[in-house]
């Protein structure tokens, strides 16, 4: 980079207490060093809430974000899956998972849903709400006693509140012993209206979608 995106890296180093040398030999190039503590290290994360927690998912494990309309898929209510792309998916109600009390659906919702693969598995997971995606840095924070064996680690977010990692490989282990019907409230709803959103940003399509939603779409 030249200009902001170099003095953004200088900056990134500093506040990880690292250090940035910078060679340069005419006619030959520039050699740019950048030294980091060992025991930092980063991930680019899915944050999403369940019952009022903020959880995070590995970017890397995430093949597809989206809301579930319950009405298009059958098999939700009968067997706890969905088709997508013609193939049955798993699907993992959090709350559920990570020993929370089902919530009842309201008319007409739509479930926030995050479809993660390990292998070959697939698997839908609900959660309550889907936040954001966010580049963290991993330490080796405690875990508070009782957190749910499907919690991997901690990492502290951007505005300073603690966020638990979820494991995939977890999630995926224990799908077989726990997997998700809908809850016992369900109630049929009138289709709404449907507008397909297209953007390169997931904050930006996420946006839309609760402005678009707000308005009865």
């Amino acid at each position: 980079g030249r200009g902001i995106g170099m003095d953004v890296v200088r900056a990134t180093v500093a506040a990880w207490k690292g250090d940035l040398a910078i060679d340069s030999e005419p006619g030959r190039g520039t050699r740019y060093s950048l030294t980091l503590p060992i025991s930092l290290a980063t991930m680019r994360v899915l944050l999403v809430e369940v019952d009022g927690q903020t959880y995070a998912l590995p970017l890397g494990s995430v093949a597809l974000v989206l809301r579930i309309d319950p009405e298009d898929h059958p098999g939700l209510r009968a067997a706890g899956e969905i088709t997508l792309r013609g193939e049955p998916v798993r699907v993992i109600w959090l709350r559920g998972q990570l020993g929370q009390k089902a919530r009842a659906l309201e008319p007409g919702e739509r479930l926030p849903a995050v479809v993660v693969r390990h292998g070959l598995v697939r698997l839908a997971l609900i959660a309550d709400r889907l936040l954001h995606d966010e580049e963290v840095v991993l330490k080796t924070l405690p875990v508070p006693e009782g957190t749910s064996p499907l919690v991997g680690g901690a990492t502290f977010l951007a505005d300073g509140r603690i966020a638990l990692i979820l494991s995939v490989p977890r999630l995926v282990a224990a799908s077989g012993e726990r997997a998700g019907a809908l809850p016992p409230v369900w109630r049929q709803v009138e289709r709404k209206r449907c507008v397909l959103v297209v953007d390169d940003s997931f904050t930006t399509r996420l946006l839309e979608q609760n402005i678009l939603e707000s308005h009865g779409y």
